[in-house]
Parts: C-alpha cells; structure tokens; sequence
C-alpha cells in the first residue's frame, strides 16, 4: 500500500530545512504542500517546459504544487460486527455509541488533518454549511465520542493494521489502505456516504539539488499512462483527466 511521504511532522521538518533541503521533490496531501509553500519552500514547477503532459490536463495545478492522487477518507466497519446492512451508514450513526456499540478510531493530527468535518456532521451541520469550520463545535462532539475512541491513528499503515486486528470495529480510513486489507480476507467494507475526499500533491523543494530532475520526474509522472498505471495497483484515482481513457472498466 502507499503511505503519504510526508506526514505533519516530516513536513515541519522539510520547512525548517529551506534554502538546503535533503529532498528534492515531496509528495503530500494538501495541507502539507501549503504548510511549506506559506514558508517559501517550494519551487515553481516549470509547465511551459512539458511536452510528455499537457498541463492544461491536469486537475488542481498551481504554480508550486500540482495534484497526483484523489483518495478519500471513508467510514469502515467490520463486517462480523455489523452486517452490510446493519452498519453505521453516516457519521451521526458512527457517533452513536448505544446503537452501534464497540471500540473506534478516527484520525490523529500527525496523519494530516483531523476528522473535525465529521465531527460537525456528527453533530447535525449540514454539508454546505461546513464551512467555515465551528472548530468548538467540533471538538465538543468529538468529546461525546471520545470514550469509545481506543486510538487517534497517525499512520495509514496503523489503521488498517488496528481492523485487521479487530482492535477497532469502526473507523475513519483512507480507502486504499481498507481496501488492502480487504483483497487479503479481512472483514471489513467501506460507507461511501459523507466520505470526504481529499488531493494529494507533488512539490519541490526550493534550493534542491537536482532541481532539473526533479521537474522531468513531475512531468514524468503525470502522464495519463504513468496515472493509469498507478491506479491499477491502488484504487486512488488520477488527477489528469486523461487517464480514464488508459483505466480498464473493471
């Protein structure tokens, strides 16, 4: 499975590094690139210079960041526990405690970002009035679902090992992650409702030392077939529009 290459704190790290960074290029989601793009570090990308991808192709490009991977992060359940069917099918019923009884997980900080928007619809906001985000709000229904949390996860890697594991019965998860536990046999399925998708971008670092390279490997990597091929071996989905010609149906 993939894990982000830089999480909250790898980035705090990447910006305090400016001017001679040990990497050229990073892969983060969103907040992240904007984190280190507010403090100068990141590079332009240079798309005049493109001739394998047409830029005007690609979905979310800015003059220092440009997106490589939608994925989003879902409700999961074990499928043992709660039938499909019976499970918690919106985050209301996710913080239903007496309903849907059993140990939960949701998102830490160091993952990226925490699950404050679903705390909001949890707690009755309606979509189109997320925003701007009630972060007291958010936290006060995020207390009512604190005594069932076993874990605030902070790596891909450890929600689905906590699933796998049956640890939790419930969650917050990347999809691609659930889903390769799933391909392996473990009891658990995802609800799509109010799952909240998310972009990922590629960056580089301003100062790098292979500067040049970095910006063909950019270019290289946003091609439609380079996209296509990588949503074949995770089920995140391409940012140049291109590639759902190169995407079998199945």
């Amino acid at each position: 499975g993939r894990e982000r290459a830089l999480d909250a704190r790898a980035v705090v790290v990447a910006a305090n590094d400016v001017g001679d960074p040990e990497v050229d290029i990073v892969d983060a989601g969103e907040l992240g690139l904007l984190s280190l793009n507010q403090k100068g570090a990141l590079d332009k990308i240079n798309y005049k210079g493109w001739k394998l991808t047409n830029p005007e192709d690609m979905d979310h490009r800015r003059d220092t960041m440009v997106a490589d991977i939608y994925f989003s992060t879902v409700l999961a359940y074990n499928t043992q526990v709660f039938p499909t069917g019976k499970h918690p099918k919106s985050w209301a019923e996710f913080w239903d405690l007496k309903k849907f009884p059993g140990p939960r997980m949701l998102t830490d900080l160091a993952a990226g970002a925490i699950d404050v928007e679903f705390a909001l619809l949890a707690d009755g906001v309606p979509k189109d009035k997320l925003y701007p985000i009630d972060l007291d709000r958010a936290f006060k229904s995020l207390d009512r679902v604190r005594p069932s949390i076993r874990k605030f996860w902070d790596t891909g890697a450890l929600s689905a090992q906590m699933l796998a594991d049956k640890e939790v019965v419930l969650g917050s998860i990347w999809n691609g992650r659930l889903q390769a536990i799933a391909d392996k046999g473990a009891p658990v399925a995802i609800e799509w409702n109010e799952a909240a998708l998310q972009v990922q971008f590629w960056g580089i670092m301003k100062g790098a030392k292979n500067a040049e390279n970095a910006q063909r490997f950019i270019e290289f990597a946003c091609q439609p077939q380079i996209q296509a091929a990588h949503a074949g071996f995770i089920p995140y989905g391409p940012t140049n529009r291109q590639a759902f010609k190169h995407i079998k149906p199945d």
